[in-house]
């Protein structure tokens, strides 16, 4: 079968790393007679923790139908997606994290109601606020951040968008894979969605939203904020992005001259400062923005 040879169908695609995929599966099966041919695929991303592998070993032999594929080493979160993608035999893919829980009875219903769109992206909501203030920060920032109702979205369709929960046509991402060389956590979409509007691919928003479970602890939740961070920068230094997002703007508005005067000993304080402070207080926000910011002043003088 060729890359491009395919039945008009849904491919859900759900890469997982160190998660216990039960809760979604179990809402997916619920669902899948919604459209007329789907298949779930899942790939392990070399998940160290051999408990939680085991676990949805077990998970997925009570549905047989479903692909299971174990990488034997980590790949990262764009090409493990672009493998996914090719092994995928329908017309459209539905790309959702491990860590997502579906609350929408009717959630592959709306998605086949939209099926003529070459891109279609449902949204993210996050659960009730948190007992333990370690996830606090977590919750905030995602509420907060990427908790948009549709109609918001689509004011800037190309700027509220992420991989989780979006469907998208099988050949658009066989023509323009995701770039696979950023390993670690973050901006992976990015890339992809500007490439997107440069091609005037439409993106479509609608309010069927996932609930990102994943909350992290703040320190985990910061180290992969700073990693994101880095990744930016990577994107930005090869002169890959085709536009500057808006903290790359607000960087390189205060980078002359006043991060520029900041030595390296006083830059790395002060993040460190900042980062003990976000962890004892989740608000106000435009702290964890000033983290970033300087996150990227320190990634863009570590690869000078």
């Amino acid at each position: 079968m060729s890359l491009h040879s395919e039945t008009t169908g849904l491919s859900i695609l759900i890469p997982a790393y160190q998660i216990d995929i039960e809760r979604l599966i179990s809402g997916l099966v619920q669902q899948q007679h919604r459209w007329p041919a789907l298949e779930i695929i899942v790939f392990d991303d070399c998940s160290p923790d051999e408990a939680i592998k085991s676990k949805n070993r077990i998970v997925l032999e009570k549905n047989p139908d479903i692909q299971y594929v174990e990488l034997n080493a980590n790949v990262g979160r764009s090409q493990i997606r672009n493998l996914m993608a090719r092994k995928a035999i329908y017309s459209h893919l539905l790309l959702l994290d491990a860590d997502s829980f579906i609350h929408n009875p009717d959630f592959l219903e709306k998605y086949l109601q939209l099926s003529d769109a070459q891109v279609a992206y449902g949204g993210t909501c996050y659960p009730n606020k948190p007992e333990s203030r370690e996830l606090m920060l977590h919750y905030w920032v995602g509420l907060h951040r990427e908790a948009h109702k549709a109609s918001y979205r689509q004011r800037d369709p190309y700027r509220y968008f992420t991989l989780n929960n979006v469907m998208v046509q099988r050949s658009l991402i066989l023509d323009m894979p995701l770039y696979n060389q950023l390993k670690s956590y973050g901006h992976e979409d990015t890339l992809w969605v500007q490439q997107l509007e440069a091609k005037q691919v439409l993106v479509e928003h609608l309010d069927n939203p996932v609930e990102h479970t994943g909350l992290e602890p703040v320190e985990q939740f910061l180290k992969k904020s700073k990693q994101a961070v880095s990744n930016l920068e990577l994107l930005y230094t090869q002169g890959l992005l085709l536009k500057e997002t808006p903290l790359l703007k607000l960087w390189k508005n205060k980078r002359v001259p006043w991060l520029t005067l900041v030595v390296d000993s006083l830059l790395n304080g002060v993040i460190k400062l900042i980062g003990k402070q976000l962890m004892r207080y989740h608000r106000p926000l435009f702290l964890f923005d000033l983290y970033k910011l300087l996150c990227l002043e320190q990634a863009y003088r570590a690869r000078k």
